[in-house]
C-alpha cells in the first residue's frame, strides 16, 4: 500500500512539474530514481520488457531497492535511454 502511495505521489509530482513548466511537452521529472513502470511508459515499452529483459538481463543500469525488492533505474540511465541510448551488450 505504501509503495502505491509513493508511486502515486511521484506521478502527481511529475504532472505538477509539467504544468509549472508551461511547455508543450513534459520534461523529465526531477527525481533520482525511476520505476520500471515509469521507464516503460516513457519509452513505449511494456513493464515486462524493462523488468525482465532489460533489468534482469543486465541490459541497462538498474538496482534492486533493498526495501521493496523492486528494480529502480537511476536518472542518468533513464536520460540516456530517453535520448536514444542503446542497450548494454549481453554479458557472457
Amino acid at each position: 500500500m505504501e509503495e502505491q502511495v509513493l508511486e502515486l505521489l511521484e506521478s502527481l509530482h511529475a504532472k505538477v512539474d509539467c504544468i509549472q513548466s508551461q511547455m508543450g511537452e513534459c520534461t523529465i521529472p526531477a527525481q533520482e530514481w525511476f520505476s520500471v513502470e515509469q521507464v516503460a511508459k516513457e519509452l513505449g515499452k511494456s513493464p515486462f520488457t524493462v523488468r525482465e529483459r532489460w533489468c534482469n538481463g543486465r541490459r541497462i543500469v538498474a538496482e534492486k531497492d533493498v526495501h521493496s525488492g523492486r528494480w529502480k533505474i537511476p536518472r542518468d540511465e533513464f536520460i540516456r535511454l530517453k535520448n536514444g541510448g542503446g542497450l548494454l551488450p549481453i554479458a557472457g
